[in-house]
């Protein structure tokens, strides 16, 4: 544009000139709705999932027209605002759902694709014990817990243990069993998704007493089968029974005269016997019994009982 001035004395300015742009007045804002869903509760569920979907939109916009959802494709879209993901008992629907959400407004405009995966497990995690053992020990046992979890596999969330029945425990993955007798160890799995297996059980016995025995009087004839008499003492929570290694018989001069080995076991705080033909000539002996505990524990003495050979 070109502008000059001109005085009353008829003096003509320069000519000046100026650029103006002229433009359209700013745009009317856009409003994008806003949605949430509320039902999730973490990606892994054993029951079914009741999702549902609230739509918010800034109160100068037009508001909201809809909101739909597609499950597993995203290609066809259900005009609602809940959804519920069935979890039949046969397993039929197990697995990760991908759920697609969105809202549109009254002026068409549509909110950008959101995405939530919905994951229904409803098969049971399974645990197991290692380094278990029936047989008796006399000395601690350290226990290790192990799960599985089946397909589609939430994830095992925490392995629970208990002792004889007692409250259930999660600390940590290995238990040390110490205590005397007869201890039930218990544990199961947790899935991620909820599902608490089935109770495996499985049994640690210790006995770390040291037995000790008493030959008590036996008599018999030469050339014989003499039934020699004993009690093994192992104090309680006792094992049951010991096997016993040797029977050793004496002469009244002391002098170890016989040996009996391979005996086998016998029941522990009970008199018991072990038969054997005997070849001694007549007279007054003495005998006494060695013994090891079904646990491993050695005997700690052994008192001597008559013997007499007619």
């Amino acid at each position: 544009m070109l502008y000059r001035s001109t005085d009353l004395s008829g003096k003509v300015e320069t000519v000046r000139s100026v650029t103006v742009n002229v433009g359209i007045g700013a745009a009317a804002p856009t409003y994008v709705p806003q949605t949430a869903v509320l039902g999730l509760n973490g990606m892994w569920r054993d029951t079914a999932a009741h999702l549902s979907f609230h739509a918010y939109e800034d109160p100068a916009g037009p508001g909201i027209e809809r909101t739909e959802y597609s499950i597993d494709d995203g290609v066809t879209w259900m005009p609602q605002a809940s959804l519920v993901i069935d979890a039949p008992a046969d397993h039929s629907n197990d697995g990760p759902h991908l759920v697609c959400y969105r809202s549109i407004d009254l002026a068409g405009t549509v909110e950008p694709t959101r995405i939530v995966v919905v994951g229904i497990d409803t098969r049971r995690p399974t645990a197991a014990v290692e380094g278990a053992s029936v047989a008796w020990r006399n000395k601690p046992l350290t226990l290790s817990f192990g799960a599985v979890d089946p397909a589609p596999a939430s994830g095992i969330a925490r392995i629970e243990w208990s002792t004889t029945g007692g409250t259930w425990w999660t600390a940590g993955d290995t238990v040390t069993v110490s205590a005397r007798g007869v201890t039930s160890v218990q544990c199961r799995a947790v899935d991620d998704a909820g599902n608490v297996g089935d109770t495996y059980a499985s049994v640690v016995r210790i006995d770390t007493s040291r037995p000790w025995t008493k030959a008590l009087r036996s008599t018999g004839r030469r050339l014989h089968r003499v039934r020699l008499r004993f009690r093994i003492y192992d104090a309680k929570p006792s094992c049951g029974s010991a096997r016993v290694t040797m029977i050793v018989v004496r002469n009244a001069h002391g002098r170890i005269v016989a040996r009996y080995r391979s005996v086998g076991y016998r029941k522990t705080n009970a008199i018991v016997s072990y038969r054997h033909l005997v070849k001694l000539p007549k007279g007054r002996y003495r005998f006494s019994v060695r013994v090891t505990d079904r646990a491993g524990n050695l005997y700690t003495r052994a008192r001597a009982g008559r013997l007499i050979i007619r």
